[in-house]
């Protein structure tokens, strides 16, 4: 999903101090295209995909609320290091070198560090649903063994057990949570 207008003027401006705080020439913000990862996912953070066409840097979408001031400039600053060393460097002794070379790096990790908690700290909540009457439940954890709808098996098993009824597990997207 591409990014909000806002967020990608957000990240326009972003690129641009990067650029000259760095003294890099890497083009324009517009040779990227910009995205958000999953809104579900509890690690990764930032992610560029380098390949055919123009490169992707792909943002948790929480980023932007979590903000401080510098969690967004420094993912965009650890995807641009990534990209102007080339993936076969990955997280190596050079890129490291690029990455601590930013003044602001401590400040980033710092905020980094406490998105990852705040990250980690997310559940998921879990919907089982009767695909016979259309009852849901939420619950926070996953059922342990296979659960039938009460209300059918009553109505049409006499009370027993019935596989005909069993309760469909669905997870609420944690943005919604």
């Amino acid at each position: 999903m591409t990014v909000t207008s806002e967020h990608q003027t957000h990240i326009h401006h972003i690129f641009y101090a990067l650029c000259r705080e760095r003294n890099w020439s890497l083009g324009f913000p517009t040779s990227f295209d910009y995205g958000y990862l999953d809104a579900d996912n509890r690690t990764v953070q930032a992610q560029i995909i380098l390949g055919q066409g123009k490169p992707t840097i792909l943002f948790h979408p929480m980023a932007f609320d979590e903000c401080q001031g510098y969690l967004v400039k420094g993912l965009l600053h650890h995807e641009l290091c990534h990209y102007t060393l080339g993936h076969e460097v990955a997280h190596g002794p050079d890129f490291h070198k690029l990455e601590q070379e930013w003044d602001s790096y401590m400040l980033f990790k710092s905020e980094t560090v406490n998105f990852a908690r705040t990250l980690l700290r997310r559940r998921a909540r879990y919907v089982l649903t009767c695909h016979a009457c259309g009852v849901k439940f939420e619950r926070s954890h996953i059922p342990v063994g296979r659960l039938s709808c009460r209300g059918c098996c009553e109505k049409h098993s006499n009370g027993e057990f019935d596989d005909k009824y069993n309760l469909h597990i669905g997870v609420v997207s944690m943005s919604e949570s």
